[in-house]
């Protein structure tokens, strides 16, 4: 059986739990690759290239599945990788191998089909699992990493890292039998950097952040209220109130004193109903309100029940249990956000109100400032901002290119820029004396305002600059856009896909100084 959300609670509670999971890390991968895939009589044919190149496709699988461990920074979901992608990425080699090298004992490095050797991992052995646009520049910044002629040069380094960090940069070893190999790989540490991979050497602490928020997550779940309610009696012809709705009333009100008390209308003349940005906020501003008046309705509502001033509802119920085990409502969740506790949503929910309050009494509707991810909406408001740009412009909207400017100080903003605040960026840093992006071990980088520009294509300085995602949150299951981003810096684009590059649109570091504001 797989972890699933849809195993009742009860079911975990009363179940015996074995969990059977292969060794993670690279060096296990190798070793498991080494004794169940490889071997001498495969690997040490003819040409003699071909154990080199059996050895990268080991190593490739092996980097690929420990991407997996940090997902979403790794890859931004699970895939199935396994290992008959590796078996049939095997013989789609040996089988172009064989044809190019007609039993001679080498074959030229240049003569090796690396194009074709390229196209069909990328393409079918692998790709054909991924379904995100940026996983598969990850996957094709991986396989052009290992399966190019520089992979015969001497000492070729199997991963990059930051000058400091260049002593631990392994290199593929000078070895021609599988013996040879295994040896060099049986002496590989046992403590392995998540550099390995590609990514910051920093990764490993999401894996254990991912860990705790899950393990609190199921304790929350596994916690009841059937064992309270047994508690409550009649009593002498007198109900006694259960200890946990007593707990729902205390919360109820307390979330209550929290909430704005409502979403200020947006107001308007007869140009703004023209304005795209002005219809984006009439929807925004409409939707936000029907969710406050709903979530302070039900509070209320909470309230009275949990003192027998009000009837039961199946809804209310199951918005009582909720608010008991620290958990949201599902009828509440019409935004994509984290796995939050009921406080955190509150406080974000809080946040989005109070933004849409002050944006409705802006002359510009937000566009000197606004906080991208505290919207319900935000690929709509992206939309607006094209339709707003193209009339200005007088331009198609498919003419359009999106781009960021990210600079210490923002000194005016024209009728093509918008400015977003409450951003970070994942996988890399921006060094802003030297305005270009360099390589940080730390897993995120928190950005101060910057220009979200829409520009005319052909007008466009396309040097060196190349596209990144932009996520709703961290977990990377809501891509949002893309933009164009420059990079000046020593690393390729494709080094920066390794490394996980995004920008996030929300993120718990803003949430909470946006909420002490």
């Amino acid at each position: 059986m797989e972890f699933n959300p849809k195993i009742p609670a009860n079911v975990l509670r009363i179940s015996r739990k074995f969990v059977f999971e292969l060794p993670s890390g690279i060096k296990h991968s190798l070793i498991r690759s080494y004794s169940n895939v490889l071997s001498p009589a495969k690997s040490e044919k003819n040409p003699h290239e071909r154990c080199r190149l059996h050895f990268l496709l080991a190593w490739f699988h092996a980097v690929i599945g420990e991407r997996l461990r940090y997902v979403p920074i790794g890859w931004s979901k699970f895939y199935e990788f396994n290992e008959s992608d590796q078996k049939c990425a095997l013989e789609a080699i040996d089988e172009w191998i064989n044809i190019h090298a007609k039993d001679r004992a080498n074959i030229s490095v240049k003569q090796i089909p690396w194009d074709a050797i390229r196209t069909i991992i990328h393409q079918s052995m692998y790709g054909g699992k991924i379904d995100n646009e940026y996983d598969m520049k990850i996957l094709e910044s991986l396989v052009n990493l290992y399966f190019n002629e520089k992979t015969y040069d001497f000492n070729y380094p199997l991963f990059k890292t930051s000058s400091e960090n260049q002593a631990n940069v392994l290199k593929i070893p000078d070895k021609t039998t599988n013996s040879g190999f295994i040896e060099w790989i049986n002496s590989l540490p046992n403590v392995e950097s998540p550099e390995w991979s590609g990514l910051p050497n920093n990764a490993e602490k999401l894996v254990r952040e991912t860990a705790s928020n899950r393990f609190i997550t199921e304790m929350n779940k596994i916690q009841g209220v059937e064992d309270e309610e047994l508690g409550s009696s009649e009593t002498a012809g007198k109900k006694t109130q259960a200890s946990w709705l007593i707990a729902v009333q205390e919360k109820s009100t307390k979330l209550l004193k929290a909430l704005p008390l409502q979403v200020k209308p947006l107001v308007g003349n007869k140009q703004s109903n023209n304005d795209p940005i002005f219809r984006f906020l009439l929807r925004e501003v409409a939707v936000a309100s029907k969710l406050l008046n709903k979530v302070r309705d039900d509070l209320n509502q909470l309230i009275l029940m949990s003192k027998g001033e009000s009837k039961s509802t199946n809804e209310l119920r199951e918005i009582a249990k909720n608010l008991f085990n620290d958990a949201v409502p599902k009828v509440w969740q019409i935004y994509s956000t984290l796995e939050l506790n009921i406080t955190e949503w509150i406080l974000d929910f809080k946040n989005r109100i109070n933004q849409l309050n002050k944006i409705t009494q802006a002359r510009d509707y937000g566009r000197s400032g606004l906080w991208l991810g505290g919207l319900i909406f935000p690929e709509a408001y992206l939309t607006a901002t094209r339709q707003s740009v193209a009339q200005e412009l007088k331009v198609s909207l498919d003419e359009l290119m999106l781009s960021v400017e990210l600079v210490k100080n923002i000194t005016s903003v024209d009728n093509t820029c918008f400015v977003l605040k409450g951003l970070c960026i994942e996988g890399a840093e921006w060094n802003y004396n030297e305005n270009k992006l360099i390589m940080t071990d730390s897993l995120f980088s928190q950005l101060p305002p910057f220009l979200l520009k829409w520009s005319i294509k052909k007008n466009a300085n396309m040097n060196n600059i190349f596209p990144i995602p932009v996520y709703m949150n961290t977990m990377r299951k809501n891509l949002l856009f893309s933009v164009f981003i420059k990079n000046e810096s020593v690393l390729s684009d494709s080094d920066w896909y390794q490394r996980g590059i995004a920008l996030i649109s929300w993120n718990k570091t803003y949430e909470y100084e946006n909420g002490k504001k």
